[in-house]
């Protein structure tokens, strides 16, 4: 008669260990593809919502600008009475325009890091041994309008600085500024987005020299992981997957060029010397730099990235991107 009780020997034992492993070996990969997936899905849904904030923001303003930090902070001295109808040009950099909106209780610190976030210089604001917001800061009584330790710096080196937003944005400056940081339901203007690595002035991509790779901490962000995907939401308030810096149906349209050219979303347009596509002569407030002619940088084409630097004269400094991988 059989034994009912006969235990399982050492050699089934191993094959149903094994197989449990070759079952693992194949799940894991494509669990991980599944959460990579719902990360980049929750990432646009992130990114509308920061535009949806500030269109919020633009309902409230007689012109349906989205904010504009040197229309919001008109004091060129801290406690001033505001320039009446004035704006401060110096003001209008990445970190006080997230930290503007922050201020106004728009949204929350966390909503400007990406879900898809991998650069450890990225940290939500109060976290990473960050102080937390202070929404105490915001106090136009004595020309205070948001908490100046909100950073930016994306190109800083690990503990070198720190940035606490994860997303670039239209340059806030020229042209650009003017007819497109609005309200004005246009489907084929970027506003905010994935951010881009490091291109040279011509467009192209420009390898990391340290390592001789392509790879940026961009370029890990959203799709595979020596490409550049990104997300980017536009004036209509809607959402795209786009795989190249050249976006579907972004077109150069400024001055007198004689038909539409795909729009390079990060590099200063090509057909820059076109007449109407420059400011004239000087802005208000530019650092009292009475300058004559035309104003560098201030087309109307589209033009993204992180801008922490501030409004130098008449023009704007250039983009900065992440710092090489580590």
């Amino acid at each position: 008669m059989r034994n009912k009780h006969r235990g399982f020997t050492l050699v089934e034992l191993l094959v149903v260990i094994a197989i449990i492993a070759l079952l693992v070996g194949l799940l894991l990969p494509a669990l991980a593809k599944a959460q990579q997936a719902a990360r980049e899905t929750k990432d646009a849904t992130q990114i509308k919502q920061i535009h949806t904030a500030m269109l919020s923001y633009a309902a409230k303003d007689k012109s349906g600008r989205l904010p504009i930090p040197g229309y919001i902070d008109r004091c060129l001295t801290a406690g001033s009475v505001p320039t009446p109808a004035g704006e401060d040009q110096t003001l209008n950099n990445t970190q006080n325009l997230y930290s503007c909106m922050i201020a106004g209780e728009y949204f929350k610190p966390d909503l400007c890091i990406g879900p898809t976030e991998i650069n450890p210089i990225v940290v939500e604001k109060g976290k990473g041994g960050t102080a937390p917001y202070n929404y105490s800061a915001y106090n136009p009584a004595t020309g205070t309008y948001w908490d100046t330790t909100f950073t930016a710096n994306i190109n800083s080196a690990l503990g070198a600085g720190t940035s606490n937003t994860s997303y670039a944005h239209l340059a806030l400056f020229g042209l650009r500024k003017e007819t497109n940081w609005r309200s004005t339901q246009d489907a084929s203007k970027p506003l905010l987005g994935t951010r881009a690595p490091k291109l040279q002035a011509n467009g192209n991509w420009d390898a990391d020299p340290t390592t001789g790779s392509a790879a940026s901490y961009a370029t890990l962000l959203i799709g595979p992981k020596k490409e550049w995907w990104g997300n980017l939401v536009y004036s209509d308030n809607h959402v795209d997957l786009t795989k190249s810096f050249f976006p579907e149906g972004v077109v150069f349209e400024c001055g007198t060029m004689t038909g539409p050219a795909k729009d390079h979303i990060f590099v200063i347009g090509t057909p820059f010397a076109q007449t109407g596509c420059y400011r004239q002569g000087c802005t208000v407030n530019c650092a009292g730099n009475a300058q004559t002619g035309s104003i560098p940088n201030s087309g109307g084409d589209t033009w993204m990235g992180f801008f922490p630097g501030i409004v130098h004269g008449c023009s704007i400094s250039a983009p900065v991107v992440d710092a090489p991988l580590n």
